[in-house]
């Protein structure tokens, strides 16, 4: 069974739903409003809409099916989002999921620091662990019940490029989860990453994928750039969570 396949089998409800615009309107505001009353995770999306404009150009990056990717169209209506996901089938469910927002645009891409067109990407049988990273045994052993039996050819840009060729002059917000990648993504940016307010991002305190960079290792990386460490969710003994850093010469 294919990747879209067990997501549709497991979703039969939800894609009713999904298919009818009012109460597939109905269903997503009331989910989102009612996930935002009772976030009380380390560093919520209501928090970060706080130290944004209204209307920000937002790149997510590894959105997957889309359901972070609706909740931040939904808090920025006037906004831009910018999603990203490499893997064909899953893109067919973010195109499904989000195709009655008309401030989404997303994009059959991965993002990488390497300019070649196509890059191999890890599948993992649930679909969010996959990268263009190999996982390591450490990955295999903390995560058992997360398998690769199969890798693909995705399409492969450099942020830099993209921003480019899509006159893109900013980037308000940053939301990476590509497994491994951050710091290659950092790096695909180029001088470009000047032109970013604030970035989200997943940390990991491990070597999960080979090649990959741990927390302190990005930190060091993002401080270059003028970027600061504003706020993380990893718990006492965690080897892996999320960050927040802001540019602190961003105008």
């Amino acid at each position: 069974m294919t990747i879209i396949s067990k997501l549709a089998a497991n979703d039969k409800l939800k894609n009713i739903i999904f298919g009818n615009k009012a109460l597939y309107y109905v269903f997503i505001i009331a989910r989102f409003k009612i996930k935002t009353l009772s976030d009380k995770s380390g560093i919520s999306k209501k928090d970060i809409a706080k130290i944004l404009p209204k209307n920000p150009a937002v790149v997510e990056i590894g959105a997957y099916t889309g359901g972070d990717t609706v909740e931040m169209a939904l808090l920025w209506p006037k906004g831009a989002i910018y999603a990203f996901e490499p893997i064909p089938e899953i893109f067919e469910r973010l195109k499904f999921k989000t195709r009655f927002f008309k401030n989404i645009h997303i994009f059959n891409l991965a993002v990488s620091d390497s300019d070649v067109d196509k890059r191999q990407m890890f599948v993992s049988n649930n679909g969010c662990s996959s990268s263009l990273l190999e996982p390591t045994d450490e990955h295999l052993k903390e995560f058992a019940a997360v398998s690769f039996d199969l890798s693909i050819k995705v399409k492969n840009i450099r942020l830099l490029d993209w921003a480019r060729i899509n006159n893109i002059e900013r980037i308000d917000f940053l939301w990476i989860d590509a497994q491994g990648m951050e710091l290659k993504i950092f790096q695909s940016a180029g001088d470009f990453i000047r032109k970013i307010k604030l970035i989200y991002t997943e940390v990991s305190l491990k070597e999960f994928y080979k090649e990959s960079d741990n927390y302190e290792e990005l930190k060091k990386y993002l401080a270059r750039y003028g970027f600061e460490l504003y706020k993380d969710d990893l718990l006492p003994g965690a080897s892996m969570g999320n960050a927040l850093f802001i540019n602190k010469f961003y105008e």
